[in-house]
C-alpha cells in the first residue's frame, strides 16, 4: 500500500505576460550643507499593469526611498537616515497587502590609519534603530515573518 506525502511548502510559479505597461520613475540626489555634511535622498515608484487583463502585475514594490544625513571628516564619519515604503494595496490576485513603514539606521566610523599606519576603519552600525516591525512587499516570507529586528554590527576594515 502506497503512502501519501503532505508538504507544507508553498510553491511559487511564474508566467510570462503578453503585454505589460510599466509607469514610474526614480530620482536621487544630494545636497552639500557644508564642507563635511551632505544630505542624500532617493525615491522610486513603479506601477505595472497587465494590458490583457487590466490588472496589476505581481511583485511590484510600492513607493519607497531613503533619506540620510552624512558627516565625513578626516578621522570621524557618521550617518543617520531612514528607509521608507508606502502601503502596497495595488495587488495581483495572489498577493497580500503590506503596510507602510519607515526604519531608522545609523553608523559611526573612525579612521584608524593614523594609529595603525595602514588604511583602516572601525565602524559601528545600527539597523532598524527603533526596532520597528515591518514587512517588505517583495519578501517571500512576509506571510510568516517580519523583517529583521534591530541589529548592531561592529566591523574593522584593513586594506594593504
Amino acid at each position: 500500500m502506497g503512502m501519501m506525502r503532505l508538504s507544507l511548502l508553498l510553491i511559487d510559479s511564474w508566467e510570462n505576460l503578453g503585454d505589460v505597461r510599466l509607469t514610474g520613475g526614480e530620482i536621487q540626489g544630494s545636497i552639500s550643507t557644508g564642507e563635511r555634511v551632505r544630505l542624500f535622498g532617493s525615491f522610486s515608484y513603479v506601477e505595472a499593469t497587465d494590458l490583457d487583463t487590466d490588472k496589476p502585475v505581481a511583485d511590484i514594490p510600492p513607493l519607497n526611498g531613503d533619506l540620510s544625513l552624512r558627516y565625513s571628516a578626516s578621522i570621524f564619519s557618521g550617518e543617520f537616515g531612514a528607509h521608507f515604503a508606502a502601503k502596497q494595496d495595488r495587488l495581483a490576485s495572489n498577493e497580500t497587502e503590506t503596510a507602510a513603514y519607515a526604519i531608522c539606521n545609523g553608523s559611526l566610523g573612525i579612521n584608524l590609519e593614523r594609529w595603525l599606519r595602514m588604511q583602516s576603519k572601525l565602524n559601528l552600525a545600527v539597523t532598524n534603530i527603533l526596532d520597528a516591525k515591518y514587512q517588505s512587499h517583495l519578501s517571500r516570507t512576509k506571510r510568516w515573518y517580519f523583517e529583521p529586528a534591530r541589529s548592531i554590527s561592529l566591523t574593522l576594515t584593513l586594506e594593504k
